[in-house]
């Protein structure tokens, strides 16, 4: 920009110069003065400017100042509870080290790579040889290894420590497995392993040697006090025997004598029927005493296969249609061309004593006996209108020589029937179930199995065509 020129004392304005004179010096003082005004103002501005350019960053500066404190403090106040948490956490780490230490039973943690993460002092207690080994980072199958060669391992009789190994580490597979280890001088241990969703593994190691003492000496006890009760129904099997052999054999030699003395022929016949009847009653019992030794000793035969029913049945009811006619009683068999698996000789022999012990209780009304199709099986059932038996007889009756109210005579039997029918189903795997109201009678049940369909099923058919009807007991 031009400035002015300089102004001197003649360019002031005087009163004596003519108008036209202080015209143009008014014009160039205005022009003077204008151009410094307009030089002035070209200044401020730019310094105005400036200013606010200032003052604008000033603002911004201190925004972002304050922008910086926010996050300063907030990443402080982070900080803070990132401390308490890793506290929190070192403290629960501490607790939970603390609490697994405290623990009785041993504590182990595999992680998914199958390699030791931490134990407490109490893992491998029992084998003091392998513990220095229980380092983190020691795999699984290492410390298999070492348990395996431990001496204070007991290994089963004649395995070595590669087989007992590989049979543990076959277990690892598992997602859950609790079993006993042998420790030396009869110690257990009960290893308890469980898989987690991980993919890691939790081992806990229990003694449990002094349960399983305790059950040896419960079940030492318990079977000392079976011998007992079997020694004791041995006194009682040879009084009640001497009993019911010495009455048919002194019967039957007193017979014998009255016919050797010379009794008229008229009566010598009905006297040696006697005496045969008494030696019958005695070939009874000794049968009797033969089923029920051999059911004890486990020394019998069985020829389980494809009994037809009515081979067995039949002969029964011509047998006990006699007795119970005799005795003023019905007597009802419904015939069963069903086929079972059994075994015949013995099936007959449980039915036998079922139904005579229901003819023998029974005073006055019937006798019924059938069989019932169920699903899968067989049920022989045995009815009878007899007193019943109440609810706490029930457990008695199938002991030895025990009778309910029955006369104690060789010809009523030793009271073995039951007993034999309970350990014959129980050694052939038959159901025998009782079902007794007193005073109105009682049913017992023998069920037997079916055959499997294609193994007997076409035989059954062609023995004779399949009556259901006729094979379920009427009800009385």
């Amino acid at each position: 920009m031009t400035m002015p020129p300089p102004f001197g004392a003649a360019d002031l304005l005087d009163p004596r110069d003519a108008l036209e004179r202080q015209r143009d010096k008014l014009l160039i003082i205005t022009d003077a003065l204008m151009r410094r005004v307009e030089a002035a103002t070209d200044d401020g501005g730019a310094a105005y400017a400036q200013f606010q350019r200032a003052a604008l960053l000033e603002d911004q500066v201190r925004a972002r100042t304050r922008e910086l404190d926010r996050t300063l403090d907030a990443l402080n106040r982070s900080n803070s509870q990132l401390a308490e948490a890793t506290a929190a956490a070192e403290a629960a780490r501490r607790n939970l080290a603390d609490a697994i230490g405290a623990v009785d039973e041993g504590f182990a943690l595999f992680g998914p790579d199958d390699r030791l993460v931490m134990c407490n002092a109490q893992f491998c207690a029992f084998f003091p040889d392998v513990q220095p080994h229980l380092k983190p980072g020691l795999s699984f199958w290492d410390y298999i290894d070492l348990v395996s060669l431990s001496r204070h391992l007991a290994l089963p009789e004649g395995e070595p420590p590669e087989v007992w190994a590989a049979r543990r580490c076959a277990r690892h597979g598992d997602l859950q497995a609790v079993f006993n280890v042998g420790i030396v001088r009869d110690r257990w241990l009960q290893v308890s392993e469980r898989r987690m969703e991980n993919g890691g593994t939790v081992i806990l190691q229990t003694d449990v040697s002094d349960t399983l003492h305790r059950e040896r000496r419960a079940a030492r006890d318990a079977a000392m006090e079976e011998a007992r009760r079997i020694h004791a129904a041995r006194a009682r099997f040879v009084a009640a025997a001497s009993h019911d052999l010495l009455q048919p054999l002194a019967a039957a030699k007193l017979f014998i004598g009255l016919a050797e003395g010379g009794a008229p022929a008229a009566e010598t016949g009905p006297v040696l029927l006697k005496a045969q009847n008494a030696l019958g009653q005695v070939e009874g019992i000794l049968a009797q005493l033969l089923d029920i030794s051999r059911l004890e000793t486990g020394r019998f035969a069985v020829q389980a296969g494809l009994v037809p029913l009515q081979r067995v049945l039949a002969p029964l009811a011509e047998e006990f249609a006699v007795i119970a006619a005799d005795r003023g009683l019905g007597f009802t068999l419904v015939p069963s061309h069903a086929l079972a698996v059994s075994d015949a000789s013995w099936l007959r022999r449980i039915l036998q004593n079922l139904i005579g012990n229901a003819l023998r209780y029974t005073r006055r009304g019937r006798v019924l006996v059938g069989v019932r199709h169920l699903p899968h099986a067989l049920r022989i059932e045995v009815h009878d209108t007899g007193p019943g038996i109440a609810e706490a007889d029930r457990a008695m009756i199938f002991r030895e020589f025990h009778r309910l109210d029955a006369p104690a005579s060789a010809a009523e039997g030793m009271g073995l029937g039951l007993a034999i029918v309970e350990r014959a189903c129980a050694a052939l795997g038959h159901g025998l179930t009782l079902q007794s109201v007193p005073g109105q009678g009682s049913c017992f049940a023998v069920t037997v199995k079916r055959p499997e369909a294609g193994a007997g099923a076409r035989g059954a058919a062609r023995l004779s065509p399949s009556r259901p009807a006729e094979d379920k007991p009427r009800s009385r």
